[in-house]
């Protein structure tokens, strides 16, 4: 069987000039969010990497309330903590602000984006534009300015392939040694990465039978993962990975969408967070596929409009109700729908994800030689895993779909798989210098709320006297590590008491929201941080649903209004913990049974 080989035709200075521009290109554009607050799951690395500094042999071994009721870190946590002892190394020796962290990240971004332009020399004459279109993806560059475990994942991901590919083209078992450390790595980061076995056995018997003494090596993730297991299960009581297994499959059962759903979120989210290639993948098609894909958008919109309740369209969860049964729709105001600008993205986005996924199809058919069924099998497995066996779809899960589909595009463009002509690359770097704009208003967007819910906590502390009296909050992400850090304590659902005169500060945009009923509080006041923002990564008020599609059908959205708020409230009477009320009415909890609220009309009907 034949096996690609590498792009030698390059001088080594040649070589050396596209690694240092991408390499300079990124850190430029990572540089914009470098201080970039803790936002979303980052909070939980961090608190990790405080427990390893005290207690390096029980990482996990401390409780944290991240759905209104403590519960030990081992449960909540459904990563592995190789990224907390990084961390904690940097934090110990460094500081622990969040310009230190993000600037701690940025290798592993460059090694991500060098490790995609290392696979694609094994591929394309023109190894960096497969390269450039990754960087150019907003679900890559967002991905990159957090503190989490994807990115270095990925990092590690895409070099076991490269080290693997090699070590079998060269006969040598450095290679493979290296590749199967990179898994082990992968792994210790994100679960995702032990699909690298499979995937690369099939490749190699594929590649030559007689060299199934190699498979040998892949003993050393096989015994990572055991001995993961093994250690877990004697501190936690089970063994982690297994436990995450048993999450996503409980959280799937509780969040049902529906297949269709599923399935339109995720060809969305698809195209939307592989912008630049999916575009490009466009100039790809016929153009009958073309101008069906066009009639398909127009239709999508005014079917929209014309049933503005259409399931796919609107969240699950139906704020709009629920909020005014709690007497406090007067601080709240979602939109019915996302309007015609909301719908024209959406389709928009799902006929680009159309677009990429049927150029993938084609150029998965065009060749049966090994290295072509590896980049197949990478695209389809993550495709797989991140729309339907991931409990939830968000541009995090779908990251390592970048590499393949970039290499596949630029590959069809060379003229070296479905078309026998190829295309001119200026048109291609075109795209993807417009997908590098569009990535950073994402991932300003995706600054700018995390600069909220840090500001909000700030402002909240000057315009209330937090002295001598509780202060209460709900909501999380980076908004409770910014609370906490002042003195607040986050609101425990079933035993925190409210006594008169009490603060509870309410945050409208920060997952899981408790509502008190309105006999027992007054409302003090409502503040809003990016008041005017029409752009948002994450938000019910805008459908985007950017780190999980329960909020939204968007991974993001432009010209929808999505300020973040928040509500001051003041105890006027004793009251009893939340989730103890008898009083369905009373009050709400989106972790309880959605299913409820599933038949009852409204004007915002569910996403999900």
């Amino acid at each position: 069987m034949s096996h690609p080989e590498p792009n030698d035709t390059l001088s080594p200075a040649r070589t050396v000039l596209e690694i240092a521009a991408l390499a300079v290109l990124l850190s430029v554009c990572l540089g914009l969010f470098i201080s970039k607050p803790f936002h979303i799951d980052d909070p939980l690395f961090v608190w990790t990497a405080r427990q390893v500094v005290d207690h390096p042999y029980d990482f996990y071994g401390f409780d944290v309330n991240w759905k209104h009721e403590p519960q030990p870190m081992w449960e909540v946590m459904q990563n592995p903590p190789l990224l907390s002892y990084y961390l904690a190394f940097v934090g110990e020796r460094v500081g622990w602000s969040e310009t230190i962290f993000h600037l701690a990240m940025l290798p592993f971004s460059v090694a991500a984006l060098l490790g995609v332009y290392a696979v694609a020399r094994l591929y394309c004459r023109n190894a960096w534009l497969a390269a450039l279109l990754c960087c150019a993806s907003p679900g890559f560059l967002v991905s990159c300015t957090s503190i989490m475990t994807d990115v270095p994942m990925f990092a590690c991901y895409v070099w076991a392939i490269y080290f693997w590919m090699l070590g079998l083209r060269v006969n040598r078992p450095e290679p493979l040694v290296g590749s199967m450390l990179c898994a082990v790595g992968g792994f210790l980061f994100k679960y995702f990465a032990l699909s690298l076995v499979p995937l690369l056995l099939v490749y190699t018997l594929l590649y030559d039978r007689t060299r199934w003494k190699q498979l040998g090596w892949m003993v050393l993730p096989i015994l990572a993962v055991a001995a993961y297991e093994i250690y877990t299960a004697s501190v936690y009581g089970r063994g982690l990975l297994f436990d995450a297994m048993l999450f996503a499959s409980s959280f799937r059962e509780s969040y049902s969408q529906g297949a269709f759903v599923k399935t339109t979120n995720g060809v969305v989210f698809i195209g939307a967070c592989l912008a630049p290639i999916a575009l490009a993948a466009c100039a790809l098609l016929p153009r009958k596929a073309l101008a069906a894909l066009g009639v398909l958008a127009i239709v999508l919109v005014a079917l929209a409009l014309l049933l503005p309740d259409w399931a796919f369209l609107v969240p699950r969860w139906q704020w709009k109700k629920v909020v005014s049964d709690m007497g406090l729709f007067t601080v709240m105001d979602f939109p019915a729908t996302p309007g015609v600008l909301g719908h024209a993205q959406w389709a928009l986005w799902l006929c680009a994800g159309l677009a990429l996924l049927a150029t993938l199809a084609r150029s998965a058919k065009a060749s049966f030689e090994p290295a072509y069924v590896l980049l197949a099998l990478w695209a389809g497995g993550t495709i797989l895993f991140g729309v339907f066996i991931n409990h939830l779809v968000n541009a995090r899960v779908l990251l390592p779909l970048a590499a393949p589909a970039a290499i596949y595009v630029v590959m069809a463009w060379e003229g070296r798989l479905a078309r026998k002509e190829p295309l001119p690359w200026m048109p291609l770097a075109g795209v993807a210098a417009a997908g590098i704009v569009l990535s950073l208003l994402v991932a300003q967007a995706d600054q700018a709320m995390a600069q909220a819910h840090k500001a909000a906590p700030e402002r909240l502390t000057r315009m209330t006297n937090f002295t001598g009296r509780n202060v209460y909050f709900c909501g999380h992400f980076g908004f409770q590590y910014y609370m906490q850090e002042l003195g607040a304590e986050i609101y425990h659902g079933s035993k925190t008491e409210l006594h008169e005169k009490d603060l509870f500060i309410l945050p409208l945009n920060t997952g899981w929201p408790l509502y008190p009923p309105e006999k027992y509080v007054r409302v003090l006041g409502r503040i809003e941080e990016r008041a005017g923002s029409r752009s948002a990564t994450q938000h019910y008020y805008a459908y985007a649903g950017f780190y999980a599609d329960t909020t939204g059908p968007l991974p993001f959205a432009f010209g929808i209004p999505a300020p973040e708020e928040y509500v001051m409230l003041e105890a006027t009477a004793d009251m009893p913990p939340l989730l103890s009320i008898d009083n369905p009415e009373a009050d709400f909890d989106p972790s309880s049974d959605l299913d409820a609220h599933e038949d009852e009309e409204t004007e915002t009907a569910p996403a999900e």
